[in-house]
């Protein structure tokens, strides 16, 4: 006995041209989604970089700020006029002086050294003593630019010292 065969319209699979187009096209749109959501995060992620070594700087050059300010021998003296600010701090070594000029903060450790530039890219700088619980402190804040266009976030640090000596403001 010979079983027939009989075609039928499930038993023919497979899919269409027109099947194959849609996936391909869908497949397409998350390739393309995918590969700009890795592009954002990578760009990101230098921006990051670069904003942590910026932070990693301004740390150091405050700390080094504090420091100058702890060493001070004599009453520090600010200047400030509409272009910029300099900060003169008498210390056993010589005075040492920090100014803020037109986006640059400089150092100078002596009246005959030149001047040392410490960061280049600063969008504000202000020092100025205060007095809190009968203790009088010099509080610098600055704010970065980014170095890097794309980043939308600017740092901003508060240092705070006080003189270990006592020196009349």
């Amino acid at each position: 006995m010979k079983l027939l065969r009989q075609p039928c319209a499930s038993s023919q699979r497979g899919i269409s041209l027109v099947q194959c187009l849609v996936y391909l096209a869908v497949l397409g749109i998350i390739i393309s989604i995918g590969g700009y959501t890795v592009a954002k995060a990578w760009d990101q992620s230098r921006g990051l970089a670069h904003n942590t070594s910026d932070i990693q700087r301004t740390l150091s050059i405050g700390e080094h700020w504090r420091t100058d300010i702890r060493a001070a021998t004599g009453r520090i003296r600010s200047t400030t006029s509409e272009e910029n600010q300099t900060v003169t701090i008498p210390t056993q070594a010589g005075e040492v002086a920090y100014e803020f000029r037109e986006g640059e903060l400089r150092r100078r450790a002596d009246k005959s050294a030149p001047w040392i530039p410490l960061y280049e890219t600063v969008a504000a700088s202000q020092m100025e003593t205060f007095t809190q619980d009968g203790v009088t402190a010099w509080r610098w804040e600055v704010e970065l630019k980014s170095s890097y266009k794309k980043v939308r976030i600017r740092p901003q640090f508060t240092f705070i010292a006080v003189p270990t000596q006592r020196t009349v403001q």
